[in-house]
């Protein structure tokens, strides 16, 4: 079926002036709403709240992380809707902290706005870790779509999630990750790729020859008026030694 169609304004055809809305109009262009997703993933800086795109960390540090999803607003509703995180080997996922839907919010958003929006009840999504603990994915269960279908217009999805630096990784490495979610609607399944994130690790190798007893090798750390002293045990395992004026 279709509806007939006329000018939206005044025209001139065959010398004779149509009014808007008086003549019909055979030669239409339609162009049907088109609207790419975008996911994106951020660091949750050392502040706790703010979200950032890269930080600096040492391997065994836990660090926690920001994906947000459009959520468009689907008239025929989402049949399904799962993010999924990939990693490279120096990234181990750890847990979900939480997940979210509401009002759309880029890398402004702090952690403390994302918590205030409608949380995604626990047992309503699964979780799937790999064996090797480099990727996982969320995937909303029926409950979870009925709250992302109630939404009544463009929103977003958060997920708050922790990951770890293994010992894979070496001092100077940059670790790269990259998120893609899929939801369903009518038309099928419709995947879409993330930015990635970059994390850095730093050391400090100190070696010292001709000592036999390396429980007396130490070494210092400066910045401005403030000094950090690390012995090393019997053991070989450096430790702070605080001392006046270090933090």
């Amino acid at each position: 079926a279709s509806l007939p169609v006329t000018n939206t304004e005044e025209v001139t055809a065959g010398g004779q002036a149509y009014p808007a809305g008086t003549a019909w109009v055979y030669d239409i262009d339609v162009a049907p709403k088109n609207v790419s997703p975008v996911i994106e993933k951020y660091i949750v800086a050392d502040d706790g709240d703010t979200l950032t795109k890269s930080g600096d960390y040492s391997i065994g540090d836990e660090v926690r992380k920001v994906i947000i999803a459009d959520a468009p607003y689907l008239a025929d509703g989402y049949k399904s809707f799962e993010i999924t995180d990939e990693m490279d080997d120096t990234l181990i996922y750890k847990e979900v902290f939480g997940v979210y839907i509401g009002k759309k919010m880029g890398a402004e958003a702090r952690v403390s706005d994302i918590e205030a929006l409608k949380q995604i009840k626990t047992g309503t999504y699964t979780v799937k870790a790999s064996e090797d603990g480099h990727s996982f994915t969320v995937t909303f269960e029926k409950s979870a779509i009925s709250a992302l279908n109630a939404l009544t217009e463009d929103s977003a999805c958060y997920l708050v999630f922790g990951t770890e630096i293994t010992q894979v990784a070496q001092p100077g490495t940059v670790m790269t990750n990259e998120p893609w979610y899929e939801i369903g609607n009518h038309t099928g399944k419709h995947r879409f790729i993330g930015n990635k994130t970059e994390e850095y690790t730093y050391g400090l190798r100190i070696e010292k020859s001709g000592v036999s007893d390396f429980s007396k090798v130490s070494f210092t750390m400066e910045q401005d008026e403030k000094t950090l002293t690390f012995l090393k045990d019997d053991a070989g395992n450096y430790f702070p030694a605080v001392l006046d004026g270090a933090e």
